[in-house]
């Protein structure tokens, strides 16, 4: 959730696109049903009457919000490896992939080769990572890695 990036766009009367506002004040005339349009514009006033204090406060708690969503989506993002063959075809690298949607349409996504010494010798055996990949404790810091790699730009794109 973008918690204080949505909130931040209602305070500009960008939430809702201009096609949707359209499309409801379409309906409403054609309808006789205006409630949505009025409440549309009564909500969009509403908010940017908020004093300084309250804006503050509102500010804090929804960064709060928004922090803890980037942290429950960091540790529910899946995170895949693959073996990937040098050019003479041999297994030799790992590779880390994960992603997090942000909208529709909108992601966040890390590829990068893990850290091998620790797990394998200077000469690997063929079938040797592809052991690895499915190890516990190598999948359990292969997540880490990534969601080290992505959590900067997760922050970024949630306004943190």
């Amino acid at each position: 959730m973008r918690y204080l990036k949505d909130f931040q766009s209602m305070q500009r009367n960008e939430f809702i696109e201009p096609e949707t506002l359209d499309l409801i004040e379409k309906l409403s005339h054609n309808t006789g049903e205006s409630n949505h349009f009025r409440e549309v514009d009564r909500l969009y006033s509403e908010l940017s009457s908020l004093n300084q204090s309250e804006l503050k406060s509102i500010e804090m708690v929804l960064k709060k919000m928004t922090r803890l969503s980037c942290i429950k989506q960091l540790y529910k993002m899946k995170v895949t490896m693959n073996v990937i063959k040098n050019q003479n075809g041999e297994d030799k690298y790992v590779q880390s992939r994960g992603a997090i949607s942000i909208e529709k349409g909108k992601r966040v996504q890390i590829a990068h080769y893990a850290d091998l010494k620790d797990y394998v010798g200077d000469d690997i055996i063929q079938d040797q990572l592809k052991k690895l990949i499915k190890d516990p404790a190598f999948r359990a810091n292969e997540h880490i890695s990534a969601i080290k790699k992505i959590e900067p730009e997760l922050n970024s794109i949630n306004g943190l």
